[in-house]
């Protein structure tokens, strides 16, 4: 009957491990119990639960239930499976083999022994089992039902071996429950005995890994599951980060939207298109302004909403988007003047002032001296009384300009300014007017005779008849020359394909002109043939001279008018005597 002594046996196997040097891993949160021999036990061992922490060669390194004994490296053949979980109530007969539940001293955990049946003894309390121990020959006990169970019968390592493998866990991925994920996503397999995660926390690097240990088939599939596992992770770690950073801006948004301030602008008719612009510049350049959160443009309700962190950014895009129409009126005698020849005045405003449209309107109106309309049906009907006493009214055509209303102010006071030009461009031109007809009456009672303008020549040196000139009065030429200098002024690109269309009928004329006096020349010829048959060879000679005469010498071009006229007359007459002479 030996004493046993807690410490001694406790420092002397703490002793022992420390000379090993045994690193043992970080508790495993999944595992499957084995069963290991106590070599200590003699003939009849005991079997101790324990836990497989590591492989190496033949060795397996356990550890036992709350450390009551310290781990150690263990052969293979002395550590084997649990035994299956019986089905049913348990019923062994006498003399039967199996094995009982039991501990050597009370510090020490209950284990497994070796025993036989002796005896079976069933009572309304229940049934008892007398049992003797193997091994130990003065040894037997009474146990229950809770303390047998049959013998097991599972081999050790040694003829299934264990394989280990290490999966590395990714960087991005959070290690903490990969185990047991993976341990889950196998089905809690009975050939795994060992899963767990591993850390190295060295200063260069940073890696975790899962170690499992298990039989073969069962590592091979947790290497496929783990791969699996981690591409899972992986996308839900990116849809949890999307999630997060969703819900920040939406706070944010919240936060910043709440102290916003919000500008609602109309559109009118048919001006969407320009407040979008093309490809939608103007919301672009709008949205880029300091400040500006969202533009909406509500088609349904022709509205802009503009949402701003401060009044003054809504105001910047305000004057981007807004789009307004303003009328200018013009008066139809001077419209052509006012507008230029093909609208370039027009276009030039247009340009400078960065307006969107200046565009005339189709029909003219009627207005009276304060510009209100009058209607259009009052100038047909019958005027009772003096015309003096009636209001005068004139016709104007109305400019419709669009744009932003900084432009559009711009543009109407460019062309207010083309306005008054006009004004005192006609205030001028009468004053001048009068000064010249003023002019024209003091030299009529001297007897002063005004010089006029000849047909085709210089200002007061044309040929006039009894000297005194066939053009006009001074008077009346300075009217005219003013009249010119207008029409020059108003269309002077239409008065230049004018002169060109001229010149070009002229030319024509010309060599329609050289081919008929050809013509004429031919016939001449050849009445003198018929006339005469017997013309000498020195009149040809003459005749074919003469045609070469008029080939490489071919008509001076007539610089004036009336000096055109009377070439045309002294050929024709001159062409008549060549008939005459020949016949």
């Amino acid at each position: 009957n030996p004493c046993y002594y807690e410490a001694k046996f406790w420092n002397r196997r703490a002793q022992r491990e420390k000379e090993r040097d045994i690193s043992l891993p970080p508790p495993m949160p999944v595992f499957r119990k084995v069963e290991v021999v106590d070599i200590e036990g003699g003939d009849n061992p005991c079997y101790y639960e324990a836990n497989v922490r590591d492989i190496k060669e033949n060795l397996l390194l356990v550890t036992y239930e709350k450390n009551w004994r310290q781990s150690a490296w263990i052969d293979s053949n002395l550590v084997r499976c649990c035994a299956p979980p019986v089905h049913g109530k348990f019923e062994p007969n006498s003399h039967d083999p199996v094995e009982v539940k039991a501990r050597q001293a009370p510090h020490e955990p209950y284990g497994w022994w070796k025993a036989q049946i002796l005896a079976k003894n069933t009572s309304d309390t229940g049934t008892l089992f007398y049992v003797h121990f193997e091994g130990w020959d003065n040894y037997d006990d009474v146990v229950g039902p809770d303390e047998i169970r049959p013998r097991n019968a599972s081999p050790s390592f040694s003829l299934v071996p264990l394989e280990k493998a290490e999966i590395k866990i990714p960087k991005e991925l959070d290690p903490t429950g990969l185990d047991n994920a993976l341990y889950k996503d196998m089905g809690n397999p009975e050939t795994i005995f060992a899963l767990y995660t591993v850390s190295s926390e060295s200063e260069k690097k940073n890696d975790n890994s899962i170690v499992v240990i298990g039989k073969k088939s069962a590592v091979r599939n947790a290497r496929l599951l783990a791969k699996m596992l981690f591409k899972h992770r992986n996308e839900l770690s990116k849809l949890r980060k999307q999630n997060q950073h969703v819900q920040d801006r939406l706070q944010n948004q919240k936060e910043r939207l709440s102290n916003c301030k919000v500008l609602k602008l109309p559109i009118l008719d048919g001006m969407t298109g320009l407040v979008i612009g093309k490809g939608g510049k103007n919301i672009k350049r709008a949205k880029k302004v300091k400040g500006v959160e969202s533009i909406q443009i509500l088609d349904v309700e022709k509205q802009i909403i503009i949402v701003a962190e401060t009044m003054a950014a809504a105001n910047e895009a305000r004057e981007i988007l807004e789009v307004i129409k303003s009328t200018f009126s013009v008066p139809a005698n001077i419209f052509g003047r006012f507008v230029g020849p093909r609208y370039h005045i027009i276009q030039e405003i247009r340009t400078d002032s960065e307006v969107m449209q200046i565009k005339a309107g189709k029909n003219k109106r009627l207005v009276d001296e304060n510009n209100k309309q009058v209607d259009s049906g009052l100038g047909n009907a019958n005027v009772v009384g003096d015309w003096s006493d009636q209001p005068k009214h004139k016709e104007v055509i109305d400019l419709d300009i669009i744009g932003s209303p900084p432009c559009v102010e711009s543009a109407r006071m460019m062309l207010q300014v083309r306005m008054r030009h006009l004004e005192e461009n006609k205030v001028i031109m009468s004053s001048r007017r009068y000064v010249m007809r003023q002019l024209d009456t003091l030299n009529n009672e001297y007897g002063i005779r005004g010089r006029g303008r000849g047909r085709g020549g210089r200002p007061g040196r044309g040929r006039g008849r009894d000297g005194q000139g066939r053009g006009k009065q001074a008077s009346d030429s300075v009217e005219v020359e003013d009249v010119q200098e207008e029409k020059h002024h108003i269309q002077p690109q239409a008065q230049q394909k004018k002169k060109n269309r001229r010149n070009k009928k002229r030319n024509k004329g010309k060599e329609q002109k050289v081919g008929g006096e050809k013509k004429q020349d031919s016939k001449a010829n050849n009445s003198g043939k018929k006339g005469n048959k017997g013309v000498s060879e020195a009149h040809k000679t003459e005749l074919t001279e003469v045609k070469v005469e008029t080939k490489s010498k071919p008509q001076r071009k007539p610089k004036k008018s009336y000096r055109r006229k009377k070439n045309k007359k002294e050929d024709g007459v001159e062409s008549k005597v060549d008939k005459k002479t020949t016949k």
